[in-house]
């Protein structure tokens, strides 16, 4: 919460945010700093939603604190949970779409990698039916 707080009071740069983390929080400053500092360029982000898809991880387009593209046009990825969560998956698997989805950001560009990550995530789609 206090990485949160330090974004909505204003501040922008990666290296104050970094030393919000935490204590709990398993990635190091230097791991979040990197994260905050991510490359948000329109093609670098529509690159990763393509692979995300062809892995079968849906995202959409979403703004991002301080965004310097239009509302239409944003630089931000959004992947939200109430679809899986209204499958019936819980803290264990959202863990499993978390490495997933870093999985794929890790390959973005071996095809061979992300379709065995879609396998992966058919098989965990299939162990929850839709709307029972």
């Amino acid at each position: 919460m206090r990485i949160i707080r330090a974004i909505v009071s204003g501040v922008q740069e990666p290296e104050a945010l970094a030393e919000f983390r935490d204590v709990r929080c398993a990635a190091s400053e230097e791991t979040i700093r990197e994260a905050l500092t991510g490359n948000y360029r329109p093609e670098h982000v529509f690159a990763l939603r393509q692979a995300l898809d062809r892995a079968g991880l849906v995202a959409n387009y979403n703004t991002v604190p301080y965004d310097p593209r239009r509302p239409f046009d944003p630089s931000g990825l959004r992947l939200g949970t109430p679809a899986v969560t209204t499958q019936g998956m819980r803290a264990p698997e959202m863990a499993q779409v978390a490495s997933l989805i870093h999985q794929v950001l890790s390959h973005r560009e071996d095809e061979g990698a992300i379709a065995a990550i879609r396998d992966e995530v058919l098989a965990l789609c299939s162990k929850f039916a839709p709307y029972q």
